[in-house]
C-alpha cells in the first residue's frame, strides 16, 4: 500500500475525531474508494476500525446526513473483508494446483505406441507422438480426458457418467462405445471415426455445430478450409494403425508423410506444393521405412526422397 493511501486514511481518522460535517467526510471517503486497488495493510485496517468505533455511537449527526453517509459502513466492511477474500482466492488457486497434480499425463514418443487402461476400465491405444491427460480417478459427473494426437477408445459403459474426449478443435461425447480420434496440430484435418455405438461431436470453435455419428461414419474438420464433413468409411481399416499397420484413405501427401514420420520416429520435411490431391494406400505391420517411402513416391509419381543427416526430405523431381 502506498504512502499516499495511508495519509488519506489518517486524514479520515482526523475528520472523524474533530469534525461533524458529513460532506467533508464523504468527499474523503469517495476519494479513498476510487483509489483502492489492492488488499489493505494491517495499520490501515486499524485506522478504519477506529473510524467505525467513533462514528457508530455518535448521535449528534442529523439523521438526514447519517442516511447519506450510510454507504461508508458497507465500504468499511468491504475493506475489512478484503483479506479474507484474498485468502479464499489463494485457497482456490491451491486447490486448482492440487487438482492439476492429480492428472495423469501420457506422452508417446515417435516410433512407439502405448496401451492404457483408464480408471473406469476404458481401453485406450495411443499412437506415436500423441498426448493424453486424464484424472487418477473420475470424480465428476462425466469422464473427461484431453487428447492431442491420435488414439482409439473402447469406452466402458456407464450411462450416468458420459465419456468425453476434448481435442483442440472439438469434443466427442459417448456413453459406451468404440471410436478413434485424430487431432494432430501439425495437420489441418482432424477426424473422429466411430466403430460401435453412438457419439455426439460438438465443435469448440462453433458451439452450434453438433454431429451425431453412427457406426462406420467419420467426422472431419479442416482447419485450413474451416469446413465440417461426415462420411461413410470402413472403420476397421481406419483403425488398423492400432495393430501396427497403416491405412490411408483419401489423405493428402502432407497427412500421409506426417503419419509415416510419427509411426517410424522420423523427421520428414515435405518441400512439395500442397495441392488438393488425395491418395489411398496401405502398409502391413512391420513394413520397412524405406519400402514405405518408395511406395509413396511411386503412387504420387513426381516426387523423390533425399536424406540429409537425420532428416528425410521429400521434394519434387
Amino acid at each position: 500500500m502506498n504512502d499516499d493511501y495511508s495519509d488519506r486514511v489518517q486524514r479520515l481518522k482526523w475528520l472523524a475525531d474533530d469534525h461533524t460535517e458529513s460532506e467533508d467526510l464523504n468527499s474523503v471517503l469517495m476519494r479513498i474508494w476510487d483509489s483502492v486497488s489492492e488488499c489493505p495493510e494491517e495499520d490501515t485496517l486499524e485506522s478504519l476500525q477506529h473510524v467505525l468505533e467513533i462514528i457508530k455511537p455518535r448521535q449528534d449527526f442529523p439523521k438526514k446526513k447519517i442516511r447519506k453517509s450510510g454507504w461508508m459502513y458497507g465500504f468499511a466492511a468491504m475493506l475489512l473483508l478484503l483479506p479474507a477474500l484474498c485468502g479464499i482466492s489463494v485457497k482456490i488457486y491451491e486447490m486448482r494446483l492440487k487438482a492439476d497434480s492429480e492428472l495423469v499425463r501420457c506422452v508417446v514418443p515417435p516410433g512407439m505406441m502405448q496401451r492404457i487402461v483408464l480408471p473406469d476400465g476404458t481401453n485406450v491405444v495411443l499412437n506415436a507422438g500423441s498426448f493424453l491427460s486424464y484424472p487418477k480417478s473420475f470424480r465428476r459427473n462425466d469422464r473427461l480426458v484431453h487428447l492431442v494426437g491420435e488414439a482409439s477408445f473402447d469406452v466402458a459403459h456407464d450411462s450416468d457418467h458420459p465419456f468425453i474426449v476434448q481435442t483442440p478443435k472439438f469434443c466427442v461425447k459417448a456413453l459406451g462405445t468404440k471410436f478413434s480420434i485424430l487431432a494432430d496440430q501439425s495437420i489441418s484435418r482432424s477426424t473422429a471415426t466411430l466403430e460401435e455405438g453412438k457419439v455426439l461431436i460438438s465443435s469448440l470453435l462453433d458451439p452450434e455445430k453438433t454431429f451425431i455419428l453412427h457406426p462406420d461414419e467419420q467426422f472431419s474438420y479442416d482447419s485450413r478450409l474451416k469446413t465440417y464433413h461426415v462420411s461413410r468409411v470402413n472403420s476397421a481399416r481406419e483403425n488398423e494403425w492400432t495393430s501396427g499397420a497403416m491405412y490411408f484413405n483419401e489423405d493428402s501427401l502432407n497427412e500421409i508423410l506426417e503419419k509415416v514420420g510419427r509411426m517410424y520416429g522420423r523427421t520428414i520435411v515435405n518441400l512439395t506444393s500442397d495441392d488438393d490431391s488425395k491418395y489411398t494406400m496401405s502398409f502391413p505391420r512391420g513394413e520397412k521405412f524405406d519400402k514405405v517411402m518408395d511406395v509413396i513416391c511411386m503412387t504420387v509419381g513426381n516426387i523423390e526422397v533425399l536424406r540429409q543427416d537425420e532428416s528425410v526430405i521429400v521434394t519434387l523431381k
